[in-house]
């Protein structure tokens, strides 16, 4: 009997896995697709870059998505760290912005030839079991959008 409940059990968790995996990816990795939306707003001297996305829920275990980073200490980067608990069955929009505070310096910065770090971690989690993050670095990125 306990071997039939722990089939069952693992059996459920590894197609929520599957499905909100998949899901999460799909929305992430398509950029413009219905349910993803960027804004870059530029205000003089700072710009703000506003990242959203749908994120639907279509397991059978409720589903937190966290986004957050860490800029170098001298570059002028900030992000707004977001977490979100997602229910079975419903689909919630996930916001994700990072501001610039100074364009001219984080400019300098780049045409000198600097590195631009800008360490960030994405993390969804199928509570309460498991959760996987990934770590990857948004400076090549920021540093060809900003020559």
């Amino acid at each position: 009997m306990i071997t039939l409940v722990s089939i069952v059990t693992f059996s459920t968790i590894a197609y929520s896995v599957y499905v909100d995996v998949s899901g999460v990816f799909s929305t992430l990795s398509s950029p413009g697709k219905q349910g993803s939306a960027s804004q870059l707003v530029v205000t003089g001297n700072t710009a703000k870059l506003d990242l959203d996305y749908s994120i639907q829920n279509s397991g059978l275990y409720p589903l937190l998505v966290a986004f957050s980073c860490q800029p170098d200490a001298n570059a002028p980067l900030s992000c707004a760290d977001v977490s979100v608990s997602i229910p079975v069955g419903s689909t919630q929009v996930v916001g994700f912005a990072i501001t610039v505070s100074d364009l001219s310096k984080l400019r300098s910065l780049v045409s000198a030839g600097n590195p631009l770090h800008l360490n960030a971690t994405a993390a969804f989690s199928l509570e309460p079991f498991a959760t996987l993050s990934a770590r990857f670095d948004l400076g090549n990125a920021l540093s060809g959008a900003v020559q």
